[in-house]
């Protein structure tokens, strides 16, 4: 196998450096893309869901202040008047801390999402890919792992 040794030693020693330096940091660049668009995409459908429902308990809030002010308009008395307009009083309350709350949620997802976007890149960045070979076999190095990489069946079996 002294021909299938010296491809292995040539792509270990010559195309491995070849490709670290130019191809990978390319992949590198595409993988860092496609995580980005799926941080986008997740980002947007949970700014989508917080908003309709952070509409809907506002126009729930809103909704109810709106009765409880209509019945004290429609009061008979100064103490009925009073105490539905307190309701009313406190349903807009309501209503405007459930904007607030709206508002500080989408902040909050914006911050982890740009968080969660950094740790990724630095992750990606600082993977340690690395290659070489012990007894004619290729060895790949991958972050913590090491693999033996198999020698593809019909070049070992050319070289008997």
């Amino acid at each position: 196998m002294p021909f299938l040794n010296t491809v292995i030693d040539f792509l270990v020693k010559k195309f491995w450096p070849w490709f670290l330096k130019y191809v990978w940091p390319l992949i590198r660049g595409h993988i860092l893309d496609i995580l980005k668009n799926i941080f986008t995409e997740l980002k947007e459908k949970l700014k989508k869901m917080f908003s309709e429902r952070g509409k809907q308990e506002v126009a729930s809030a809103d909704g109810n202040a709106a009765t409880a002010q209509a019945k004290a308009n429609a009061a008979t008395s100064a103490a009925e008047k009073d105490k539905w307009e307190a309701i009313a009083a406190v349903w807009r309350e309501a209503a405007n801390m459930f904007r607030e709350e709206n508002e500080q949620l989408k902040r909050k997802l914006e911050e982890a999402v740009a968080r969660a976007e950094r740790t990724a890149e630095e992750r990606i960045q600082s993977i340690d890919l690395s290659m070489h070979s012990t007894s004619g076999t290729p060895i790949l190095t991958l972050g913590h792992q090491t693999k033996a990489l198999p020698i593809p069946e019909d070049a070992a079996s050319e070289n008997k």
